[in-house]
C-alpha cells in the first residue's frame, strides 16, 4: 500500500510475502510505500520475503518526498532483491531515533542493515545489528548505498558477500558523494574478492567521512575505506579503545552519546539492553 499521511503508535507482527509482478515494486513489514507523511513510535516484526523484488523494508519498503519515520524500529527478517534495507529499502526522506535488529539478504544490490540506498536523505542518531548477506554488491551494515547525510549512528553486525560481490563495508557498501560524520562500527567483513571492500565503506573515495571508527579487532582489517585507504577521517581503534571516550573527541556523550563499562558507544535516546546504567567518565 501507499501512505501519504500519519501513521502513530501502529505495530505489526506477520509475514509479508510479495506476489507481485512489476518492474516497480515496494514492500514493507508495515507500509509499503510512505510518501509525504510521518511514522512515528512504530514497529514491525516478523518476516519480510520480497527476493528479487526492489525497494523492501523490515518496516517500510520506499519512505521519500520529505516523509519521515521517528522514534520506530523493526525486529524482522528481510528478503530482497536490491534497495533492501532492515529498516527502510529506500529512502530520500528523514530517519531519527530508529533501529533495526533483523538481518538482511540481498540478491543484487544496495543492501543494508537499516537502509538499503539513501539518496538526499537525513538520518540521525539510528542503529543497526543484524547480519546483512549480499550476493552481489554495494552492501553495509547501516546503508548500502549513501548519497545523503548520515550523523551519530552505528552498525554492530556482520556482512557476507557470496559470490562475486564487491563495495561491501562494515557501516556502508558505497558512500557516494554522502556525508557520514560521528558513526562507527564492529561487523566483521566477509567476502571471496581480494578488492572492493573497507572495514567501514565499501568505496567512499568521493564521499565524505568526518570522525568515524571501526574496530580492528573485531573487523580483523586495518584500513576503512575499499577505494580509499589513506583516508585520515576512519580511524581503526581497539576493542579497549572503542570502550573509551577518549577516542572520540568532538562527540557530544552526555546529550547524544553514553559510553557504559564493557561496551560500545550507546545512543542515549535508545540504549540496547546490553548498556547497563553506569555511565563512564
Amino acid at each position: 500500500c501507499i501512505n501519504v499521511g500519519s501513521i502513530i503508535n501502529c505495530h505489526t507482527n506477520c509475514s509479508v510475502k510479495s506476489s507481485v509482478h512489476s518492474h516497480y515494486t515496494y514492500v514493507g513489514g508495515l507500509v509499503g510505500a510512505h510518501r509525504r507523511g510521518t511514522i512515528i513510535d512504530c514497529y514491525a516484526g516478523g518476516l519480510v520475503d520480497a527476493a528479487g523484488y526492489e525497494r523492501v523494508g523490515g518496516l517500510v519498503g520506499e519512505c521519500i518526498d520529505n516523509a519521515s519515520c521517528i522514534n520506530s524500529y523493526a525486529t524482522n527478517t528481510v528478503y530482497g532483491g536490491s534497495r533492501v534495507g532492515g529498516l527502510v529499502g529506500s529512502l530520500s526522506g528523514v530517519i531519527n531515533n530508529c533501529y533495526a535488529t533483523g538481518n538482511v539478504f540481498g540478491q543484487i544490490n544496495c543492501i543494508g542493515g537499516l537502509i538499503g540506498f539513501s539518496y538526499g536523505a537525513t538520518v540521525t542518531q539510528c542503529y543497526a545489528s543484524g547480519n546483512v548477506t549480499c550476493q552481489y554488491s554495494t552492501a553495509g551494515g547501516f546503508v548500502g548505498r549513501n548519497e545523503g547525510t548520515i550523523t551519530d549512528s552505528y552498525a554492530t553486525g556482520d556482512i557476507n558477500g557470496s559470490g562475486s560481490t564487491y563495495e561491501l563495508g562494515g557501516f556502508a557498501g558505497s558512500n557516494l558523494f554522502g556525508k557520514i560524520i560521528n558513526c562507527y562500527t564492529t561487523g566483521k567483513v566477509t567476502q571471496k574478492q581480494i578488492n572492493g571492500f573497507g572495514a567501514f565503506s565499501g568505496s567512499g573515495k568521493n564521499g565524505i567521512h568526518i570522525s568515524c571508527f571501526f574496530d580492528i579487532n573485531k573487523t580483523a582489517q586495518s584500513y576503512g575505506i575499499g577505494d580509499d585507504p589513506e583516508n585520515e577521517q576512519i580511524s581503526g581503534k581497539t576493542t579497549l579503545e572503542m570502550q573509551q571516550t577518549a577516542t572520540f573527541p568532538g562527540w557530544d556523550f552526555g546529550n547524544i552519546w553514553q559510553l557504559c563499562d564493557h561496551f560500545y558507544p550507546q545512543l542515549v535516546s535508545i540504549p540496547t539492553n546490553d548498556c547497563v546504567s553506569s555511565i563512564k567518565k
